[in-house]
């Protein structure tokens, strides 16, 4: 099957999404494909991995615990 330049840009974009984001790609398509009126399902907490990693790229994680216990004094 040959695909379309825009086809092939499509797939490649979608190729490159961390797979719970294809995931949920999928669910967005089926539900249009379906007529269906929202995208509601238990979510995953394993979807949240990573998130908000850059605010903690400058913190040394030692420190850290080190101050939090130090607050539970």
């Amino acid at each position: 099957m040959g695909y379309t330049h825009l086809e092939k840009v499509i797939l490649s974009e979608i190729r490159d999404l961390p797979p719970h984001y294809q995931r949920i790609l999928l669910d967005i398509i089926r539900c249009m494909k379906t007529g269906c009126s929202s995208i509601r399902k238990n979510r995953d907490i394993l979807e949240l991995k990573g998130c908000g990693k850059e605010l903690w790229n400058q913190t040394d994680a030692p420190k850290y615990i080190a101050r939090l216990r130090n607050e539970w004094d």
